[in-house]
């Protein structure tokens, strides 16, 4: 009969090791569901955070601020726009095709697109990262790879029913880049603005300003999609392109409304354009 364990000591054997006492191990939990005043629906990721950080007392800035800017201030915005884009033409005129001031009429008029918005919410809000959803994450890129693949896709698609309703067209930015390859120089910076500059001013215009405002109506996030892709298709004011353009504006609208993110619809936005500032300087 073999021994029992607990008389290991009268056959002169040691006692087992104690067992160490690790503590418990916390239980695994969700990202908790933030409920503010503060926020509404399809509020920035960034804004989410902030609320979250400033309900757990780790929040070490300002107290954040809530409903002070709104869609009459994005009515504001593209006015500044049209009138940045009149004075101008007013005072450089109309740039000949081969100009540098054709740079500058483009630059001038985007002091509103992003330079209101970004000075509105550092002055009434929590300034542009929070209230805009500018952050930078690599997830955020990624997907905005990912939608900006399906932009181009859904662009190509609507161009080929577009040439077959109303024939061959281009676009205002193609016919100004054609005019400007007697000057490469001018040429390549109109093609950086094209491919980068442009979809970073108008993501801050369209889906930080814009779609944020609309959005705090307590509006549905689709259809806040839906009408902030409305306006940017509108923007534009190429009536042959308006399909076009909304359905492009509708698949970067739901890249912001599906990771909070304005980052994820700027990379996207500049995945549409790139290509078509690539093909003005090698065609």
């Amino acid at each position: 009969m073999p021994p029992n364990p607990d008389d290991r000591e009268n056959f002169g054997m040691a006692p087992p090791p104690a067992m160490p006492q690790y503590p418990p191990m916390p239980p695994v939990q969700s990202a908790p569901e933030v409920v503010s005043d503060l926020l509404y629906p399809a509020a920035p990721i960034t804004l989410r955070e902030a609320v979250a950080s400033e309900q757990a007392g780790t929040w070490t800035k300002r107290p954040l601020r809530g409903f002070n800017w709104w869609f009459g201030d994005a009515l504001l915005m593209i006015f500044l726009w049209l009138v940045l884009a009149v004075l101008t033409v007013g005072i450089v005129g109309v740039p000949e095709s081969d100009s540098w001031l054709i740079i500058v009429a483009q630059v001038i008029p985007w002091l509103a697109l992003a330079g209101f918005p970004i000075a509105l919410t550092m002055l009434i809000g929590n300034g542009p990262r929070i209230d805009l959803g500018l952050r930078f994450k690599w997830s955020d890129i990624g997907w905005g790879l990912v939608y900006g693949a399906l932009a181009l896709f859904v662009a190509i698609i609507i161009g080929i029913i577009t040439t077959q309703i109303a024939g061959e067209f281009s676009s205002a930015a193609g016919d100004v880049g054609e005019e400007l390859k007697s000057n490469p120089a001018v040429l390549i910076i109109f093609a950086i603005l094209l491919g980068i500059g442009a979809p970073i001013v108008e993501e801050i215009a369209f889906r930080g300003l814009i779609f944020n405002s609309l959005a705090k109506f307590n509006m549905w996030p689709i259809l806040t999609v839906f009408f902030s892709a409305l306006v940017f298709a509108g923007f534009h004011f190429e009536p042959v392109r308006f399909a076009l353009l909304f359905g492009i504006g509708i698949v970067l609208g739901l890249a912001r409304w599906h990771t909070g993110s304005t980052t994820t619809s700027i990379v996207a936005h500049m995945c549409n354009n790139i290509p078509g500032a690539l093909f003005l300087l090698l065609s």
